[in-house]
């Protein structure tokens, strides 16, 4: 039998969760249908008390930084730089082997996976849309020393290491560059300023400034109209 004392703080306890879910789902009431302000108010909120508690544990974080929720980090954060009024959008995963550096006014959107095997550095005014991945290291099915001739090699990170080939390279994406929904971004690759990779595109190669680049793998496919702000003296 279970000791009445035990029953009490059990009973307590129950209450006091019950209490927490009907304030809560209160709170959610009021902030999305009568009062909608309300919502956005205390999300900004929220946000700014995540990029306190994330400043000191970071290597370098800028002014006006938002890093809302859900965002998880793994590996050493301290290799991760952000800048000015850059914003951390819902659920993002930062893999943090190699230095991740992310420039100013930079919007990483919800659901993005950025994974730094080796350096990853995204340049100010860029944007990672919704559902991206950017890999800078990934297994791969041969290896420069040709041993994919003598045995199979496993693309799976929890094989052996002599069934393994890992390949790694930086990943930049310069300022202003868009990545696209559902994009994926492999090791090595050069994404040049004011580049757009249109939606779905797995990008293998370098990508060349002010370019519109789609498909699989991602080709260019046109310029965008390079503005006089953008004109060299």
């Amino acid at each position: 039998m279970i000791p009445s004392k035990i029953k009490a703080i059990i009973k307590k306890y129950h209450l006091v969760g019950f209490a927490l879910s009907v304030a809560f789902n209160l709170s959610r009431l009021v902030g999305f249908i009568r009062f909608p302000s309300y919502n956005l108010y205390f999300r900004r909120l929220m946000n700014a008390a995540r990029a306190g508690y994330w400043s000191p544990r970071l290597g370098k974080m800028g002014k006006g930084v938002q890093i809302d929720s859900g965002v998880i980090i793994r590996g050493n954060p301290k290799n991760i730089e952000i800048g000015d009024y850059s914003y951390i959008d819902t659920n993002v995963q930062l893999e943090v082997y190699a230095p991740i550096k992310i420039g100013k006014h930079v919007h990483i959107t919800s659901n993005v996976h950025i994974q730094s095997g080796d350096e990853v550095i995204i340049g100010d005014y860029a944007c990672i849309t919704n559902g991206a991945k950017i890999y800078a290291s990934s297994n791969t099915y041969k290896a420069p020393d040709g041993r994919e001739k003598d045995v199979l090699l496993s693309m799976s990170s929890s094989a052996p290491p002599e069934l393994q080939y890992i390949e790694y390279g930086p990943v930049i994406i310069e300022e202003y560059a868009f990545v696209g929904l559902n994009c994926v971004v492999l090791p090595g690759v050069r994404i040049g300023r004011g580049a757009v990779i249109g939606a779905g595109s797995v990008v293998t190669r370098d990508i060349p400034p002010y370019t519109i680049a789609v498909g699989i793998p991602a080709r260019p496919v046109k310029n965008r109209v390079i503005p006089k702000s953008e004109a060299k003296e």
